[in-house]
């Protein structure tokens, strides 16, 4: 009867853990989870042993692929997704790259000798007010960090233009960019650092 305790008690870690790869924006994806697909499989079929279980942890495993390869398109992910629009804070421009991404940059920026564009960079005037509606969410990993950029009618606008650093924040978004559920319980596949992060809590 213990023993059943404990194997239930571990499926649940796995499926919470499952669940936050599905989640996970960062560049590990669902991969850091599948060491908990993994478990969920075998102790559904080996551990509680039941056949049902074990089709369901399959169903999970599958479900958070797809959901993880998909979530960019998932407004419970991404709120703003579902009628999310951005408004203009400031006059400035609107600065495409011949890669098609792009960002807000003001008067100043563009005319600051170094500031640095090709020829075939874009330029698309931006008046204080202006609202554009979110067509779409690309998801990037500079150097291993995470930049959720928002892609609207008029170009790409990243993290450094709609969020506040060092209190310049250029544009305005109606909505969350991302849930907080999402983004929090995706934390949990920084697993592999947590016994650094508990020793370094009691200053080993």
């Amino acid at each position: 009867m213990q023993k059943k305790i404990i194997f239930w008690i571990l499926y649940l870690i796995g499926i919470i853990f499952v669940l936050s790869g599905a989640v996970n924006n960062g560049f590990s994806r669902f991969f850091m989870a599948i060491p908990f697909m993994i478990l969920i499989c075998l102790v559904g079929k080996f551990g509680i042993k039941r056949n049902k279980l074990f089709y369901f942890s399959i169903f999970m495993v599958i479900f958070s692929i797809i959901v993880n390869l998909t979530q960019t398109k998932n407004p419970l992910i991404y709120p703003v997704l579902s009628n999310g629009y951005i408004e203009i804070l400031e006059d400035g421009y609107h600065i495409e790259y011949s890669d098609g991404s792009g960002m807000f940059i003001s008067e100043e920026e563009r005319n600051d000798r170094n500031f640095i564009y090709s020829e075939d960079t874009i330029f698309t005037d931006l008046k204080k007010g202006e609202k554009y509606k979110v067509i779409g969410i690309k998801v990037a990993h500079p150097e291993f960090g995470t930049n959720v950029k928002l892609v609207t009618e008029v170009g790409q606008f990243s993290e450094y233009d709609y969020k506040s650093f060092e209190g310049s924040q250029k544009i305005n978004v109606n909505k969350n960019v991302q849930s907080s559920w999402s983004k929090k319980l995706s934390f949990l596949m920084l697993w592999p650092l947590f016994p650094g992060i508990f020793l370094s809590l009691f200053k080993f």
